[in-house]
C-alpha cells in the first residue's frame, strides 16, 4: 500500500547511491514536483561538480543554482541568517511554527525554502571542492539548519555518492529523518546512511532503494522522471531574457495568490503513469515491493 508524509512532518532528507543507481533521477523529480506544486517555495541548489545536474533548473523563478564552494557557502550563510530571522518572527508572535504564523491575519506569509546539496562530500570535506575553513563552516550551518529549520519552513536535502561519517556529522544525520539509500558498494556505506547493511542487498535495478523513516526500513522503487519530460514541465515557468520587471512582478503576484494551493511534499516512490503523476505528486509515497 501507500504511505504518505508531508514536508512539515519529515523536514530534512539524506539521499545516497552509487553512480547510475537513481539518486540524480530522484533529486530531479523531487525538485520538479515541489517547484510545480508550490508557487511560493524558494530553492537553493548546490552542486560542486560544475552544477551540471541542476542546470535543468536554471532560469526558473525562485531557483538559484550554485556550482562553487564559495557560492555554496554564501547560500548556506544566507539560509542560516534567514532561519534566525524567522525564529525571531515566530517568537515575537508566540507561534510554534510557520503554519501557525501564516494563519495570522496581519502578517506577510513566510514561504518555505529548500536547500539541496548534491555531492555533499565535495563541500563538507576539505581538499575536494572546498577549503578547510569553507568545509567546517558549511558543516556547522548544515547542522544548524537540520536542527532548527523545521519550525520555520527551511528544509534540507543532502545527497552523496560517497557516504562518509566525517562529511555528514552524526548530530546532523540524526536530524535528517528521511533517508533514501540506493545501491551501495559496501556494508560500511550502507550502515552510514541507514544504520543497516540492506542497501548492499538491493537487486541491480535502477531506482531501487531503501526508504528509512524513523526505525522503519522499506524497499521501494523510486519514481522515474526523464530529463526531457522535466524540461517540458518546467519550460513554461522559465524567465525569458526579454521579460520586464513588470512581468516578473506580475508572475510573483500570481504565485502569491495561489499560495493556498501549495502541496509541500516529495514523491519518494510511485509507479504512476505520466497522467497520474499530477494528482499523485503532492504526497511522499512508498510502494512496498
Amino acid at each position: 500500500g501507500w504511505v504518505t508524509a508531508k514536508l512539515h512532518e519529515i523536514p530534512h532528507y539524506l539521499v545516497a547511491g552509487l553512480t547510475n543507481s537513481g539518486k540524480s533521477t530522484f533529486l530531479r523529480q523531487a525538485i520538479t514536483t515541489l517547484y510545480l506544486n508550490n508557487p511560493r517555495m524558494e530553492f537553493s541548489l548546490i552542486d560542486l561538480k560544475g552544477g551540471l545536474e541542476f542546470q535543468l533548473f536554471e532560469g526558473l523563478k525562485r531557483v538559484r543554482v550554485f556550482s562553487s564552494a564559495s557560492q555554496a557557502l554564501t547560500a548556506l550563510q544566507e539560509a542560516s541568517a534567514d532561519l534566525d530571522h524567522r525564529i525571531g518572527l515566530l517568537r515575537e508572535r508566540k507561534c510554534k511554527d510557520i503554519i501557525a504564523y501564516n494563519e495570522l491575519e496581519d502578517v506577510d506569509r513566510i514561504s518555505r525554502k529548500l536547500l539541496v546539496v548534491d555531492e555533499a562530500a565535495e563541500l563538507f570535506l576539505a581538499g575536494d571542492g572546498a577549503t578547510a575553513n569553507e568545509s567546517q563552516e558549511a558543516r556547522r550551518i548544515a547542522s544548524h539548519i537540520a536542527a532548527q529549520g523545521r519550525a520555520v519552513g527551511i528544509h534540507l536535502i543532502i545527497a552523496t555518492q560517497r557516504p562518509d561519517k566525517t562529511a555528514v556529522a552524526s548530530h546532523t544525520k540524526t536530524n535528517l529523518q528521511g533517508r533514501l539509500c540506493f545501491q551501495m558498494a559496501d556494508n560500511a556505506s550502507s550502515m552510514t546512511i541507514l544504520d543497516s547493511g540492506r542497501a548492499t542487498d538491493l537487486p541491480p535495478v535502477q531506482g531501487r532503494a531503501i526508504w528509512k523513516n524513523g526505525f522503519s526500513l522499506t524497499e521501494i522503487q523510486a519514481p522515474f522522471l526523464s530529463t526531457e519530460e522535466a524540461e517540458k514541465l518546467l519550460e513554461p515557468h522559465k524567465v525569458r531574457p526579454a521579460a520586464t520587471k513588470t512581468q516578473a512582478a506580475s508572475s510573483t503576484s500570481q504565485a502569491s495568490a495561489k499560495a493556498g494551493d501549495e502541496k509541500e511534499a516529495i514523491t519518494v516512490t510511485t509507479e504512476s503513469s505520466p497522467q497520474e503523476r499530477e494528482s499523485a505528486s503532492d504526497l511522499i509515497k512508498e510502494q512496498r515491493v
